[in-house]
């Protein structure tokens, strides 16, 4: 008994000990601040500015227009010695500010970068942070607010390490995407003032650098671990590492020239010279290496090369590298198409095929078939080449859903991918379809309207309407090309503002009964469902459409203290 009861006494020291963690803000009727646990026994007494909810064991204190941690005994572990203090969740340590310069440290208050940087940004969700040593904070008057100049820079990793060392006046982002000649793809370097709260964008897998920082012509490349991969001056103008490769242009007496510098064997390799300043280039002049090829674009003819600059295909017409299934497609000089994979060999060999597109990055798109053309009629093939949809189609468009879209004879239909027929081939459009085995298709006609079609009855039902939404448990919005919107304020509180028709809509199910005959906004098309999936899904009489309409706009109704509000907008 005596054990027992000693066991007992242990466990309730143990409970009060366990229950006193739960340690919270306390604040006494001066307004000075402490920390109590949810018994009410003092843990920090009431004697400073603020205090803020604990973080994995330490609470922040202001004291005196300084920060410091106590840990759940009310000690302190930092001292109120820091300007500033910011907790980042995500990566689990402090930034703090002492007088003008920055440092790090740890979830335990422990030391990680001393406070001797002008500048730590916020992390990136990659877990990366700009450092900046020396320099000053200058005011931008464009925008009015302050960024960091004649700073040395560095890249800081989330665990507290030192990525790369802020010994760099320029470091640069490949933050620039490329659509126009003669670059045309790929990422270039962004060159950016360093504004106070700015983040990093990308996960610094590479970075520019150069001595100056005014500019990142002539710049080189730095690893994520700091090590130098591209040496300065190697080009005017360098794109972002591609499978080890890098794309230079560089400027030369007479001209430009263009190539590719081999990031493992240090080395580089000119693909051609070209006339005038590298701006003025009116073509795609080479590709980024993807995997181990790459295109390059001598007096517009196209030649494959892999990473030895060995040609592997030449005099080629254009060329088309898919994002999607992996392959290359090749336009040959005597008008045929051929694909190629990874490494450059060919694959459908004699297929004999004259046009082709790749899968499009789309919801539900299937990125192993491929649309061909051969002998002037399309049909589907999978990446082994295996015919799946046949030649018999002016066109046909990617997978989606198990389904294909196909034309013949001026008008488009749905197959499977056995080639069963799901839409007739009779109409002048079709909607995509947005999920599998789909019950309902959206039809357009030559009349310019959108019509259901129904694939298990096979026919078309209710009538047409000149926009329409996809259904979603039965129902779907949809505008007739004559539907009107009055402006009352009924419809301006669904609106918020001025009502416009085309952002209205009847509610339709899927025999194109319409169950809801007043417009609403088709942006609260969900909240209509959700009422009437509760109500049922039929036709709406006045009233019912009166309660609908009042639940619509039921948090959108303000009304003064003195206001009567009148019958018609209760809804008993």
């Amino acid at each position: 008994m005596k054990r027992i009861f000693l066991l007992i006494i242990c466990l309730s020291g143990f409970f009060a000990y366990s229950s006193a963690q739960n340690i919270m803000v306390k604040i006494d009727d001066e307004g000075n601040a402490g920390y109590e646990d949810e018994n009410g026994v003092e843990i920090l007494p009431c004697k400073y500015d603020a205090t803020y909810p604990f973080v994995k064991g330490l609470g922040k204190v202001y004291d005196g227009d300084k920060y410091g941690l106590v840990d759940k005994t009310g000690a302190f572990v930092v001292n109120p010695t820091y300007n500033e203090m910011d907790y980042d969740m995500e990566a689990g340590i402090y930034r703090v500010k002492s007088g003008k310069e920055y440092g790090i440290l740890d979830s335990n208050g422990q030391v990680i970068l001393k406070t001797e940087y002008t500048y730590i940004s916020p992390f990136n969700c990659y877990g990366k942070a700009i450092l900046a040593k020396g320099g000053k904070m200058q005011n931008d008057p464009s925008t009015k607010n302050d960024f960091v100049s004649g700073a040395t820079f560095g890249i800081l990793n989330a665990d507290g390490s030192i990525a790369i060392p802020a010994e760099y006046k320029g470091l640069y982002e490949f933050a620039l995407n490329q659509t126009k000649v003669p670059f045309k793809e790929g990422t270039t370097m962004l060159w950016k003032k360093w504004f106070i709260g700015d983040t990093l964008v990308t996960d610094c897998k590479y970075m520019g650098f150069d001595k100056k920082g005014v500019s990142f012509y002539n710049a080189g490349i730095l690893d994520e671990n700091g090590r130098e991969v591209v040496p300065l001056n190697t080009a005017d103008w360098l794109l972002q590492p591609c499978n080890g490769m890098v794309r230079f242009y560089k400027a030369e007496k007479n001209g430009h020239s263009v190539g590719y510098y081999d990031i493992n064997t240090q080395s580089s390799y000119t693909v051609r010279g070209i006339a005038g300043q590298i701006v003025a280039t009116k073509y795609w002049t080479h590709t980024d290496f993807m995997d181990e090829i790459a295109a390059v674009n001598v007096d517009d003819k196209w030649s494959i090369i892999d990473k030895s600059y060995n040609t592997k295909i030449s005099d080629l017409k254009n060329i088309a590298k898919s994002t999607t299934c992996g392959l290359w497609q090749i336009l040959k000089s005597d008008g045929s198409v051929q694909f190629l994979d990874k490494s450059g060999n060919p694959v459908f060999e004699g297929a004999g095929f004259t046009n082709a597109f790749f899968p499009r990055n789309q919801k539900g798109t299937d990125f192993n078939y491929i649309g061909v053309e051969k002998n002037g009629k399309w049909g589907l093939i999978d990446l082994s080449g295996k015919e799946i949809i046949p030649f018999e189609y002016e066109r046909v468009n990617d997978c989606r859903y198990g389904c294909v879209q196909v034309k013949q004879n001026g008008k488009w239909g749905l197959v499977t991918l056995k080639n069963e027929v799901v839409v007739p081939a009779e109409y002048d459009l079709l909607a995509p379809v947005d999920h599998e085995n789909p019950k309902i298709v959206l039809v357009g006609k030559a009349d310019k309207l959108w019509y259901i079609y129904n694939t298990e009855k096979k026919k078309e039902m209710g009538k047409g309407y000149a926009r329409m939404g996809y259904f979603n448990d039965g129902l779907a919005w949809a505008r007739p090309a004559d539907m009107t919107v009055e402006d009352n304020n009924a419809n301006r509180l669904m609106a918020d503002g001025t009502p416009d028709v085309k952002n209205f809509a009847y509610v339709i199910d899927e025999d194109g009964n319409e169950l809801v005959k007043t417009p609403v906004p088709t942006k609260s098309i969900e909240d209509v469902r959700k009422w009437m999936d509760k109500t049922g899904h039929h036709e709406l009489n006045e009233m019912e459409t009166w309660r609908l309409i009042l639940q619509l706009t039921s948090r959108k109704r303000h009304y003064p203290m003195d206001t009567k509000i009148g019958e018609d907008e209760w809804d008993y």
